[in-house]
């Protein structure tokens, strides 16, 4: 169902919306949304960040709310501008965290620096380069907090993140995969 036909952040495309999760389950009030930087219609990049969190409709009233059964979905800018590059084409991925990895610049120069931030508006650079390189167009899933080899409790900060496709420009060291002939078979 169309919830709303107006968000309160500008229209893009090329970003990423994920979900956080709290504790207890899913899709409960208290769960939170997070929609990240992307090609702005004007072609600038943005590294804003929005967050928004499913609360209960009973009582509420208030601006940036939209219907969604008997939950509703309160949006809130948690920053104009992140400590990230503007960026599009790009992964994100929530654990305990918010993650951002990779993608590409307003000059469409590959990214591979890794960012995460608890809050959406402080940011911490966890790598400058990933050890994956370059990549615009990937996916990531966040996995954790794990728990350390040996351990009964997940570490604080121990959060597996997998990396899916993308490319950079310009790949090096990629041959063609080798396709047997049909007419052969």
């Amino acid at each position: 169902r169309c919830v709303s036909s107006e968000a309160p952040w500008a229209a893009r495309s090329a970003f990423e919306a994920i979900a956080l999760q709290p504790e207890g389950g899913r899709g409960e009030a208290g769960a939170q949304l997070a929609v990240l930087g992307g090609r702005l219609a004007s072609g600038g990049l943005s590294a804003e960040v929005w967050l928004g969190s499913l609360v209960s409709r009973e009582g509420l009233s208030g601006q940036n709310v939209e219907e969604a059964g008997d939950l509703t979905i309160r949006w809130r800018r948690a920053t104009a501008s992140a400590a990230w590059r503007p960026r599009a084409d790009f992964a994100a991925a929530a654990s305990s965290e918010l993650w951002v990895l990779g993608g590409c610049d307003e000059t469409g120069a590959p990214l591979a620096d890794v960012w995460r931030s608890s809050d959406g508006a402080s940011w911490t650079l966890v790598a400058a380069t990933a050890p994956w390189g370059y990549r615009v167009g990937p996916s990531a899933v966040a996995l954790g907090p794990l728990r350390p080899h040996g351990s009964s409790k997940p570490g604080a900060s121990d959060v597996g993140l997998v990396l899916f496709g993308g490319y950079a420009y310009a790949d090096r060291g990629v041959e063609p995969l080798a396709v047997p002939d049909a007419a052969a078979h």
